[in-house]
């Protein structure tokens, strides 16, 4: 008789381990099934005792231990995965459990798939080096081509990962002609019976193959891998969205080092980690960096505070005296304005960028301030105008949840004060959807958002319809992916830039540059930036297509700062009632007094009833075993994140 410790692969961090006994011998790495609560939980086995040697501690234990029903395991992960979840659990300072929750899909945990890799090997004769490839996306692909050639030849396989759907379907798209069949691409799309057949395919394939895919699908099991890709490795989609809150590419590369493969991280403006670790040494560059933009693109910053459109009476007639006339807030300005129709009368597409959606992004109540939310999940609603399917009725206005989906009437009242006046705060994309209605007349305008186009079919066929027929495309950043194999945009604008500016992160500034980068990478001729921040530096980098000096900028800035890349930056944060946070920063704080933590001193109001509360750590020695044990134990009651 075996007794077996398993770690369940589930994201709780209050079961780590368990112990089962088993008439079979089940080998470490083996992924099976035990029961937890009545409930069939895969569970990834890490130690395996003879049950003789442990008879005296099994005696004097206070529990009894269940047998393991299910014998034969799903699948063995290899043991350098497993290495790769460990180290990302003392990063993230959380159990291994909850790792591999969070990096293995479901559809590998379904399938019997544990004869295809079992008893395969990493190759210790590889060497493990990091490398940055920062070039523009279309330059990339010519890379990765050669890339993949280059494997092929020597009879290695490659790993690409691309943090969205649609743009690991791009690459697919790009790199897989006649090579289909050694050419693989996977992502949550692909349903079980297809992942299955898929991954099969990949693993008793004789040659060596490529595999595309998003960061959760890059499962490529085989020994003879040489080269990692990271494809846009800034993209906050690489980032998890629930606990714990662990960046994959950083897991990948991880697991890169460990299989001792070459890893690249590529982009169009590479991170500052990155950045730093070209100046250091510890990565170097595949090709010569591109330091400056090489379009032809002519980026121009508009203030809008100097635009007249802002100042426009609504009904100049109806003044009243000693009264100040009240004023329409115009989201397009004159000059923007005057552009766009001389894009339109040349039949010249356009694109503008919303980075919010609805008519408003948040609404607040005007007396109490209370922030209008869900009434499921407490999440802050947005104002949107709902399209009644019956052509009698006309459309109204109501709130959405783009948490739950839910949706409720604007006509309500605030939950607190019972008011019924409401303040709408921001740009959202239906209102500068219907400003260009009144002002273009006639000019189709098409919508790529969640709400309009929610389907991978709907999408195509709006960008199809865009490109057929001209006119005026609206979306937020989600729509670059679908761009990527259209032709370039004539004129590209950006509504509000004010909203992203005001986001109070030490890296919004790389993420504002990044973004503007890559309206020059889908624009043909103009790029119109609107903002009331005219003189904030980033924005005079993008409009010079400063690459190296806003990287030397931004650098110098963060050392002087100590800002990651020089430190590490732990974000704990307690969410309630007001009470319950102060009384578990008060069980915290004197454990963490001696990282100097920065506490902020306003409660920020996140939904009904609920407050959050903040504090900063900022460590140059992470992650170290202390630090570790602190944040892993706290996670229970805090989120912890991790930059």
């Amino acid at each position: 008789m075996r007794v077996l410790t398993v770690i369940p692969i589930i994201n709780n961090l209050k079961i780590e381990e368990l112990t089962y006994f088993s008439l079979k011998n089940i080998q470490p790495g083996a992924v099976i099934y035990v029961k937890i609560r009545n409930k069939d939980i895969p569970a990834i086995v890490v130690e395996n005792n003879d049950a003789h040697s442990m008879k005296a501690i099994l005696k004097d234990a206070n529990f009894q231990l269940k047998r393991i029903d299910a014998y034969k395991p799903i699948m063995t992960l290899p043991p350098k995965y497993i290495e790769a979840c460990e180290i990302c659990a003392r990063y993230y300072a959380t159990d291994i459990g909850s790792v591999l929750f969070s990096v293995i899909p479901t559809h590998l945990l379904r399938e019997n798939l544990n004869n295809l890799f079992e008893n395969k090997s990493t190759n210790k004769n590889f060497i493990s080096e990091t490398y940055a490839l920062q070039i523009p996306l279309r330059d990339r692909i010519s890379n990765y081509k050669n890339i993949i050639r280059e494997s092929f030849a020597k009879n290695k396989s490659v790993i690409m990962v691309a943090p969205t759907i649609q743009s690991s379907q791009y690459l697919y798209d790009t790199l897989s002609e006649r090579l289909e069949d050694r050419v693989f691409t996977l992502s949550s799309k692909i349903d079980g019976k297809q992942y299955k057949r898929i991954f099969q395919r990949m693993h008793l394939n004789e040659k060596s193959v490529t595999l595309i895919s998003t960061p959760k699908y890059a499962h490529l099991f085989r020994d003879d891998i040489d080269t990692i890709v990271i494809e846009n490795e800034t993209n906050s989609a690489y980032n998890t969205l629930k606990k714990p809150f662990i960046n994959m590419a950083h897991f990948i590369s991880i697991y890169a080092n460990l299989i001792k493969t070459k890893l690249i991280l590529a982009d169009t403006v590479l991170s500052m980690k990155t950045h730093s670790g070209l100046l250091n040494g510890n990565i170097l560059a595949l090709n010569a960096l591109s330091l400056r933009t090489r379009d032809k693109v002519n980026m121009r910053i508009l203030d809008m505070r100097q635009d007249k459109s802002a100042q426009t009476p609504v009904n100049p007639t109806k003044e009243i005296k000693h009264e100040k006339p009240k004023q329409s807030f115009q989201t397009i300005s004159n000059r923007l304005r005057a552009q766009i129709q001389k894009a339109v009368s040349q039949e010249q597409t356009v694109c503008i960028l919303c980075p919010r959606r609805g008519l408003a992004p948040l609404t607040v109540c005007a007396d109490c301030k209370t922030t209008v939310t869900c009434n499921v999940c407490d999440t802050p609603v947005t104002l949107i105008t709902s399209k009644n399917k019956s052509s009698c009725t006309e459309n109204k206005r109501v709130f959405i949840c783009y948490t739950c989906g839910k949706t409720k009437d604007a006509n309500t009242v605030c939950k607190y004060c019972r008011g019924w006046k409401f303040n709408m705060l921001g740009i959202g994309m239906e209102t500068v959807e219907n400003e260009l209605k009144q002002l273009f007349k006639g000019v189709p305008i098409y919508k790529v958002d969640k709400e309009s186009a929610k389907s991978d079919q709907i999408k195509e066929k709006t960008m199809s319809d865009f490109f057929e027929t001209g006119g005026i495309l609206l979306g937020t950043s989600a729509m670059f992916p679908l761009l990527l194999n259209k032709p370039k945009i004539y004129l590209t604008a950006v509504s509000s830039l004010d909203a992203m500016l005001s986001i109070p992160g030490f890296d919004i500034d790389e993420k504002v540059f990044s973004l503007l980068l890559q309206m020059r990478e889908i624009s043909h001729k103009f790029v119109y930036v609107q903002t009331r921040m005219p003189s904030r530096d980033v924005l005079t980098f993008a409009q010079n297509g400063d690459i190296a000096e806003f990287v030397r900028n931004e650098l110098k800035l963060r050392k002087t700062l100590d800002y990651p890349p020089y430190t590490t930056i732990v974000k704990i944060t307690s969410i309630g009632s007001k009470r319950r946070i102060i009384q578990n920063f008060q069980s915290i704080l004197p454990a963490i007094e001696k990282y100097k933590p920065r506490i902020f001193h306003q409660f920020e109001k996140t939904s009904s009833g609920k407050f959050a509360l903040s504090a900063l750590l900022r460590i140059k020695d992470y992650p170290n075993e202390d630090l570790y044990e602190l944040l892993k134990n706290a996670q229970t009651v805090f989120d912890i994140k991790v930059q």
